[in-house]
């Protein structure tokens, strides 16, 4: 573990359908007699979109200590026994978010599809932009033209692109 690396577990449960107040109840409930209670803190709450779902990090309490496989399991337990929890996972403890990903059952890199997006824009911009200098410099008439413009927007793409990822 580094030197500044703190050890957390995310912890993660669905619920019923709870107001307000029951939630705050819950959260009291889950404070006191868990997190607390095992000297730990926590950030846990429910979801923005699926008030259902709830999730977040416990850490030790003791900025330097650490956590105990025993401290996860209480945690475990006790979400396991409160009646409002439908389901319920406290993953392993680690260090960094590669690992907590990875606990979790989640690759820690976005999917392809986020990827794509950005280097479909990158093409479709690229052309755009290469269609606007041939009808700018008049070259899509002039075979001549049109080679030295498409070889000299390759070499200024290149240079720009080149530039933006040193410069990033």
């Amino acid at each position: 573990m580094g030197e500044f690396a703190a050890p957390v577990f995310p912890v993660a449960f669905g619920t019923i359908e709870l107001s307000p107040e029951k939630e705050n109840e819950l959260c009291d409930r889950l404070l006191s007699g868990a997190i607390e209670a095992n000297s730990l803190r926590c950030a846990v709450g429910p979801g923005a979109v699926d008030r259902t779902v709830w999730s977040g990090f416990v850490e030790p309490s003791d900025k330097w200590g650490g956590i105990s496989e025993q401290q996860r399991f209480a945690v475990e337990a006790w979400m396991e026994s409160e009646p409002g929890i439908i389901e319920c996972v406290a993953g392993e403890v680690a260090t960094n978010n590669a690992e907590i990903m990875r606990t979790m059952d989640r690759d820690p890199d976005y999917p392809v599809y986020i990827h794509a997006i950005p280097f479909l824009y990158y093409v479709l911009y690229t052309l755009l932009l290469h269609n606007a200098v041939l009808d700018i410099t008049h070259a899509q008439e002039d075979s001549s033209r049109r080679k030295r413009v498409d070889i000299g927007y390759v070499v200024v793409s290149i240079a720009i692109y080149s530039a933006m990822y040193c410069l990033a």
